[in-house]
């Protein structure tokens, strides 16, 4: 009798590999963290908080939560066409999730220069700390995600022996990315 050892390896190395998933948590905890003090302080002072968040453009909002929804949707769909060997296919489609991604900076540096000009600075009061805070930490995640995601679009012009891992890895920090907006948006924009 032949004894079958079958190993999963989803279990024991998560695609982009376990020190990637060990960052990608402490980054969500960061980002959790930050929301519970968010939150605390907020219940001290409900009516600043309330009056600020009627400064906030919510178009903007909804728009980048699409630009960042619809980047998350066409980067899952470029693994997958490389993990089908269609390079080309998972080229373009790695090309729009950029794109979208690029959208997302674009809109979000608009509003920041918005929020500036009308002079509301991380120092204006404790609600805009908290936005700049949380929201511009968050930026910084999508444009650096962004860069990798660039990279690996140049990337897959070679062949290369780990770039399914290596997307994978583009894949999940952008994800990451995905998953901070998604409580990000609601905090500040929709919880009164």
């Amino acid at each position: 009798m032949e004894i079958i050892q079958t190993h999963d390896k989803s279990l024991s190395k998560p695609p982009g590999g376990v020190l990637v998933w060990f960052i990608i948590t402490l980054e969500l905890l960061t980002f959790i963290a930050g929301i519970f003090f968010y939150f605390q302080y907020r219940s001290t002072h409900l009516s600043l908080f309330k009056e600020m968040q009627s400064k906030l453009n919510l178009d903007f909002a909804i728009w980048n939560t699409f630009f960042l929804i619809t980047s998350g949707y066409f980067v899952a769909l470029a693994l997958n066409h490389l993990k089908n060997s269609k390079r080309e296919d998972s080229r373009k489609k790695l090309m729009i999730g950029i794109f979208f991604g690029l959208g997302f900076i674009f809109l979000k540096s608009f509003e920041y220069y918005e929020k500036l000009s009308q002079g509301f600075d991380v120092r204006y009061n404790e609600f805009f700390t908290f936005y700049w805070f949380l929201t511009f930490f968050h930026y910084m995640h999508v444009v650096f995600a962004t860069l990798i995601l660039t990279f690996m679009y140049f990337k897959l012009k070679e062949n290369s022996e780990n770039e399914i891992n290596a997307l994978e890895i583009g894949g999940a920090l952008w994800h990451m990315c995905d998953l901070i907006w998604i409580l990000l948006f609601p905090t500040l924009f929709f919880i009164r």
